[in-house]
């Protein structure tokens, strides 16, 4: 698969088969995927769906990618929070302390 090409389809795949994410939330995600605009995260974005061990760290502030996926989200979860933080910092630190 050429990530630089990536479509929505195969990014729900990658979803689905991945992390076994259901076909309504992969759905969801992809949107949120879709509206991802900073370099560093699309860049992070392609990078995993090339190859799925490939992570690179993206940060935050106090906050990254490795450090919310050891929190438990996945990957591609962590990049939607990583632009979460960046856009909303307050709802996203409340979201965060919620969960974790």
């Amino acid at each position: 698969m050429d990530a630089n090409k990536l479509t929505k389809s195969q990014l729900k795949g990658l979803l689905e088969t991945r992390l076994g994410y259901s076909a309504r939330v992969a759905e969801l995600t992809v949107a949120d995927l879709d509206a991802l605009r900073e370099a560093d995260l699309r860049a992070g974005l392609l990078a995993w769906a090339a190859n799925e061990h490939n992570q690179p760290e993206v940060r935050e502030g106090d906050y990254s990618t490795r450090g919310l996926t050891q929190g438990g989200l996945t990957y591609p979860a962590a990049l939607v929070m990583v632009s979460w933080l960046r856009e909303d910092p307050e709802t996203a630190k409340r979201a965060l302390a919620a969960r974790m």
